[in-house]
């Protein structure tokens, strides 16, 4: 030894039997390389290190062959090479986290010294000790992530406090939760409550997800994707790709991997924790084990805002019995029939008001065309005017003038005509719209004037309306609900149930079977969902809150087929299937109708 250098005389040369047996028992890998970077030697620990057989390595250059590649997968340069860099300029140096590569193309982490040889002053080559440290870099690493669980339990636990609602505690501990490196780089997951009445998952709190997501995976089912199926099964999920259990899929979806942890109270499932993963994240029991007391601690924060809530609500309650609850409930029955009644009001007149518009726009073209007639009438007839006075009338200018009076008062009288007989029939919707009287009527004709009274609203779309009708026995009914409720299902199909469509299609049936009408109004638009067709009828209900529907178009609908018309309406429906109605009422109305009552109904239409 000479300081840091090592002769090359004990090292590089021709090894002794002795020295050879202290050589190979040695723990830790030592080879040699020379001034070209090609390995001299390697002891038999080191060559089972990298999985080659030590002579194989002889005169083989060790960078490329286990010193390629970085910890990051980056290449490794040749001129970066601390080994390669001694061998150059002599100097000592040591190394703890870089990696040697083995010949089967795994990698291990290792810690390295490399000492020059040096001989008569002279720059031989160098010698590298190393070891493998992959159970200290585990150990590390394993303290490092019971360090930052525990920061993140702790956090959460001290959200559990913040005086916050429960969805913004969640929102905040799935952001302290997805601080963890080594388990989530693509840093995106949700959390979801369950809804144990209608048995789904209601997503209240997510970071990174796709937008496809954000509305696919709102709602749920049990047993429906991963998140369902854990929470079905009360058990962890581990997935490192997208699998057939994987049910909700998009286009563009990138690959990844799920940990997904139901949030436990003893055999209850209070939520679901889900996490995204690189593709092809290996499965760690210890990341399996962190999660749980994640979990656990996240099941303790809903325990304690539930436990919070629910002794609210036992205090309201015991409030509530100590008043006068006959008093203020007879109060609000009565504030809530005047308020429906002024909404049904104001969808009637809104009804009218569009009705208006479409008289507008429809009799606009036979007017305007009457009107240009009139006025080239009137031009014409003052230039005959003119040739009359100056004595320059002939008989061929009088044939031309008669042709054109003739021709403009056909097109003047048609056109009047046709503008009088829209008006009547508009006249005679308007009127029934605002009437409940019956009378008779040909069921055929009518269904013809309502849907022309809506033509405004279907000009500028490409749907279609098509009206089956084979009632042709005398009809005594109330066209006015008839008109009404045509009018409502149609609006709904045209705002709701086409919506995103280019071209949709509504059908009409009608025909009557002794002395029953059988009305079928049938559309390809996007369905309305099961738990949507339960509720259809019911006042208020409708899932486009605050797009500017009341929720009571069908409510109207229903009270007009029921209490009107003495009827009976049914619906059936599905996701992607449009919907139908099956409308049945007498062929002779009764003298006096039931007065439509304010408890039941709603419009929607889903997709």
């Amino acid at each position: 030894m000479n300081g840091n250098r090592v002769g090359v005389a004990g090292i590089m040369g021709p090894l002794t039997h002795y020295n050879q047996l202290i050589l190979q028992a040695i723990g830790e890998g030592i080879y040699g390389v020379n001034l070209m970077n090609e390995t001299t030697f390697i002891n038999d620990a080191g060559a089972a290190m990298v999985g080659w057989d030590g002579a194989a390595l002889i005169g083989k250059t060790s960078h490329e062959l286990m010193h390629h590649t970085k910890v990051d997968g980056s290449p490794y340069p040749v001129q970066e090479c601390p080994i390669c860099m001694t061998a150059k300029d002599g100097t000592l140096r040591t190394r703890s986290n870089e990696v040697f590569w083995r010949k089967d193309g795994s990698s291990f982490p290792v810690e390295y010294t490399v000492t020059p040889i040096v001989e008569h002053n002279v720059l031989q080559g160098a010698v590298v000790v190393f070891r493998d440290i992959t159970d200290r870099v585990r150990t590390e690493t394993l303290n490092r992530q019971l360090l930052m669980l525990q920061r993140v339990v702790n956090s959460i636990h001290k959200i559990a406090y913040a005086p916050i609602p429960l969805e913004r505690q969640l929102e905040r501990a799935l952001e302290e939760i997805l601080t963890i490196p080594w388990f989530f780089k693509q840093s995106k997951g949700s959390l979801f409550l369950v809804n144990e009445k209608e048995q789904v998952l209601e997503m209240v709190a997510q970071k990174g997800l796709d937008e496809a997501l954000l509305t696919t995976c709102v709602r749920v089912p049990f047993g429906y994707c991963l998140c369902g199926r854990v929470a079905q099964s009360h058990t962890f999920l581990y997935t490192d790709h997208i699998d057939d259990r994987h049910d909700v899929r998009y286009e563009g979806m990138p690959p990844h991997g799920h940990y997904i942890v139901p949030l436990l109270s003893g055999h209850r499932t209070l939520g679901v924790l889900n996490l995204y993963l690189e593709h092809g994240h290996g499965y760690d029991v210890h990341e399996k084990d962190s999660l749980y007391a994640i979990a656990h601690a996240l099941a303790r924060l809903i325990e304690k805002r539930q436990a919070e809530e629910h002794l609210l609500l036992k205090n309201a309650e015991l409030e509530e019995k100590v008043r006068d609850r006959t008093t203020e409930l007879q109060r609000h029955v009565q504030f809530l029939k005047e308020y429906q009644s002024q909404l049904i009001q104001s969808e009637r007149m809104a009804a009218l008001g569009e009705m208006v518009a479409g008289i507008a726009h429809e009799i606009n073209t036979p007017i305007g065309i009457g009107f240009t007639s009139a006025t080239y009438l009137k031009n014409q007839t003052r230039k005959f005017a003119e040739r009359f006075d100056g004595g320059h009338l002939t008989k061929e200018l009088l044939r031309d003038y008669l042709e054109i009076a003739l021709e403009s008062s056909t097109l003047i009288e048609t056109n009047l005509r046709r503008a009088a007989q829209l008006i009547n029939s508009f006249k005679m919707v308007a009127v029934d719209q605002t009437s409940q009287e019956s009378r008779p009527i040909n069921l055929a004709t009518y269904l013809q004037e309502i849907i022309l009274s809506l033509r405004p609203r279907l000009k500028n779309t490409r749907h279609l309306i098509e009206i089956n009708c084979t009632a042709n026995q005398p009809l005594v009914t109330h066209p006015g609900a008839i008109s009404q409720i045509l009018t409502n299902l149609v609006m709904n199909s045209l705002i709701h149930g086409f919506e995103g469509m280019d071209q949709g299609r509504i059908t009409i049936d009608v025909s009557i079977h002794e002395d029953e009408v059988r009305l079928v109004y049938q559309d390809n638009g996007r369905g309305i969902n099961a738990d949507g067709v339960k509720r259809l009828f019911e006042p208020f209900f409708t899932t486009r809150r605050g797009q500017g529907g009341s929720g009571l178009g069908m409510h109207v609908v229903y009270n007009l087929v029921t209490k009107t018309l003495q009827g009976t309406i049914s619906c059936q429906s599905a996701i992607g299937a449009g919907v139908l109605f099956l409308i049945k009422f007498p062929r002779i109305a009764l003298k006096e109708p039931s007065q439509p009552n304010l408890t039941r109904q709603a419009s929607i239409h889903e997709g």
